[in-house]
């Protein structure tokens, strides 16, 4: 059925890798083949166990990718590899990171931002509230709670002085410059 064959076999054995039969089965059904386990080897993750190798052919790890990665800085482990294969951290979101001037980012961050749908222009916006301090975690947060900027901009603008977290609680509760007004219209000044 997954055309595990006595060629398939000896591939494997010729290139002095003992692999019962059950991983055969598993590398076949992932299309796993001697050459896909070199070109990791080669880019320096020869310590990888079966279990890492299944686990790239199911989230089609390119090992061209970590060597690209290499090239933004990113020396990364074969759990980060899978991240960003899942998490679709590509090299062009790498890439405008580091356009944007986000430099101090390390790879989880890059991680966490994907899977947040930050993204640099998010960051700009933030920060353009007048949080020019805020850390890479409250970012993260704001993105999480989907954070409107315009309306922290438009309480700012009816004299709120927010921090970080008073902007995160107004929006995952829903206050909002209209709610604000609505509000004041009806008596309720303070």
């Amino acid at each position: 059925i997954h055309n595990v064959d006595q060629e398939y076999i000896t591939t494997f054995k010729n290139a002095g890798m003992d692999i019962d039969f059950d991983d055969l089965v598993s590398a076949s059904i992932h299309n796993i083949d001697v050459d896909y386990i070199k070109e990791f080897q080669a880019a320096g993750l020869d310590d990888l166990t079966f279990d890492n190798l299944i686990a790239a052919g199911i989230h089609n790890v390119d090992v061209n990718y970590l060597k690209e990665a290499k090239s933004y800085g990113f020396d990364l482990d074969f759990d980060q590899l899978i991240s960003a294969s899942i998490h679709n951290v590509d090299l062009n979101y790498l890439e405008e990171f580091s356009k944007a001037g986000f430099d101090d980012l390390d790879f989880d961050d890059m991680i966490s931002a994907s899977i947040h749908n930050v993204d640099p222009e998010f960051i700009k916006e933030v920060k353009s509230s007048g949080l020019e301090d805020i850390d890479f975690e409250d970012i993260i947060s704001f993105g999480i709670h989907n954070i409107d900027i315009e309306d922290i901009k438009g309480l700012q603008k009816l004299g709120f002085d927010l921090n970080s977290d008073e902007m995160i609680e107004a929006g995952i509760h829903n206050v909002t410059p209209d709610f604000i007004q609505r509000m004041q219209s009806k008596g309720y000044k303070n």
